[in-house]
């Protein structure tokens, strides 16, 4: 009882923490009934990488919509399993534990209330796979009593279980090398994938590689045409090359859906500032200053630029 009382105060805590971050998706943009099916799809999901931890990504975007076979794959697999564990909840106790135990600590970050754009995310998995493992631990004794099977079966069994989980995890760890690798594996591990191609659009244009970063700006609107950042990173591009008008264009269009963005006020306000319109330019970098950026100020009250 203490433990769960904390965790819901942590949890109230955490979601008044991302609404006044901005960070909680509203109904409008995400509605309960695809927030269900992606709560219901994501639980069979969780569970098939644990036993099969393929195709991990920093990223998982959201699929709308959903496959209705994907649906309802996961309903059966999760009915399922918690039929079992209740009908032998007095002869084997533990899997009704070890499935509460996981079903009950996904609850929080499962999607039902949103935070993020994700729609599932490795880290959440730490704590349910606790009561996988109740589940296993308990069950293999239980269908293996005999010593010999235990030696001879279970323990060549785990260790080629161990050298398998080994090598998998040396192979995911190398993708941490940099951001580079970080998000093209991300791209072939998933689809539709428009924050990889956003951060991959970062990194190009940080490595002077603007045709590449265009690129993957272009693709991250295609999969998502109301994602803000794609819109600052493809205007910078622009600004880079000197295409004033779309530079601008794209400034705008990511105000518009994201307001209180700093970072596209900055960046506008030095596209103002090199086609000598200082009353706009100054507007944009005292917004960006109000904002928590005032860089840009600093510099044009040192120019002279702004009063």
């Amino acid at each position: 009882i203490p433990f769960i009382c904390l965790s819901l105060g942590s949890s109230i805590i955490t979601i008044w923490a991302q609404q006044k971050g901005g960070a909680v998706s509203s109904l409008k943009n995400l509605p309960s009934l695809e927030r269900l099916e992606n709560a219901l799809v994501s639980y069979a999901a969780y569970l098939g990488k644990m036993f099969w931890p393929v195709d991990l990504a920093i990223f998982y975007p959201y699929k709308t919509p959903l496959p209705l076979l994907e649906i309802a794959s996961a309903a059966a697999v999760i009915t399922l399993i918690t039929f079992i564990a209740l009908t032998y909840i007095k002869k084997l106790p533990f899997l009704f534990i070890g499935w509460c135990w996981y079903l009950g600590t996904l609850i929080p970050v499962i999607g039902l209330i949103q935070v993020g754009e994700q729609a599932m995310a490795d880290r959440y998995t730490y704590l349910p796979s606790i009561g996988l493992a109740i589940m296993l631990t308990w069950s293999i004794p239980s269908f293996m009593k005999s010593m010999n099977i235990q030696k001879e079966v279970l323990f060549p069994a785990a260790i080629a279980l161990l050298m398998m989980l080994s090598f998998l995890t040396w192979q995911q760890c190398g993708y941490w090398k940099n951001n580079f690798n970080l998000y093209k594996h991300a791209l072939q591990a998933t689809k539709n994938n428009h924050m990889a191609h956003r951060y991959l659009c970062a990194i190009y244009f940080n490595i002077y590689n603007i045709k590449d970063a265009l690129y993957h700006c272009d693709k991250a609107i295609q999969i998502n045409h109301v994602y803000a950042d794609a819109y600052l990173g493809r205007g910078v591009c622009h600004a880079k090359l000197g295409q004033a008008e779309l530079a601008l264009a794209d400034f705008q269009e990511a105000i518009r859906l994201k307001p209180n963005n700093a970072d596209t006020y900055a960046n506008r306000s030095v596209l103002y500032f090199k086609n000598g319109n200082a009353k706009l330019g100054c507007h944009d970098a005292q917004r960006a200053c109000s904002l928590g950026d005032c860089h840009n100020l600093d510099i044009a009250h040192k120019k002279g630029f702004c009063q």
